[in-house]
């Protein structure tokens, strides 16, 4: 089964998709889970942010994942608001993370507080999932940026201009706040991961840019319409790949 972790395009695809409701109970804590299918095809949503919305360092990521996983969502595509790094990828682009750089700090990170288990996270998303958005994306006739590389930074507040330029002589193509850990913690549940963003902004500093919260509001709202048609794209041509190497990432 696909799972979506979504933000403010889920209240819009679960009406689209009939999706209901259900409070799943983990050892992290509990998450709501929107379940419903697409032409014969399971799919299980959840609103990463939770209600009320929670700022991105106090989400419970792990409960999340853990919710996912334990309803049989053997993928999950996530959405995400992103800051760009280049001022030639504006507002309002679409892409797809490559690779990431975590400078998030105190959250809880992982499912393996008390046993030592190290996962392979070389390749943070899966390339099957990637290709599987890349496809949706161009179907419903939108233009994606491939192969970025994503920074997660902790939040809520928004970059300096110096850390900007750090992460951009680092490699970093975009910045945001949300995929970390959540990417990890789907490896070690075995399950395969992929993000599409949407750049809300530049990020702090270029241009003399001075990023806000209702901007990237207002264009993942913007944007929401094209989310939508998009997860809505995928879940019909989704189809799990048990030999995926995401699924041996966790101990069995």
């Amino acid at each position: 089964m696909l799972g979506i972790v979504a933000s403010s395009a889920l209240p819009d695809l679960a009406h689209r998709l009939d999706l209901k409701p259900t409070v799943e109970q983990t050892p992290f804590g509990a998450a709501t889970i929107y379940f419903g299918s697409v032409g014969g095809r399971d799919i299980a949503c959840l609103l990463r942010h939770g209600v009320p919305s929670l700022p991105p360092h106090s989400i419970n990521y792990r409960a999340n994942i853990a919710a996912l996983a334990q309803v049989g969502c053997e993928s999950v595509v996530a959405t995400a608001a992103v800051g760009s790094l280049n001022p030639a990828r504006r507002p309002p682009a679409l892409c797809l993370p490559i690779q990431i750089l975590d400078f998030t700090w105190g959250r809880p990170s992982t499912f393996f507080d008390e046993e030592m288990h190290c996962v392979d996270f070389t390749m943070p998303f899966c390339e099957r999932l990637r290709s599987l958005l890349r496809e949706a994306t161009r179907a419903v006739g939108e233009v994606v940026v491939d192969d970025v590389v994503y920074a997660c930074m902790q939040g809520p507040r928004f970059e300096t201009a110096a850390e900007i330029n750090m992460l951009r002589t680092l490699g970093a193509d975009v910045v945001g706040m949300t995929l970390m850990p959540e990417a990890a913690l789907a490896r070690e549940k075995g399950i395969c991961y992929a993000s599409l963003c949407v750049v809300t902004n530049l990020a702090a500093g270029l241009e003399g840019h001075h990023p806000t919260s209702e901007e990237v509001g207002e264009m993942m709202a913007a944007r929401k319409e094209v989310i939508v048609n998009i997860l809505t794209e995928i879940v019909q041509s989704y189809a799990d790949d048990p030999d995926c190497p995401c699924h041996r990432a966790e101990p069995r």
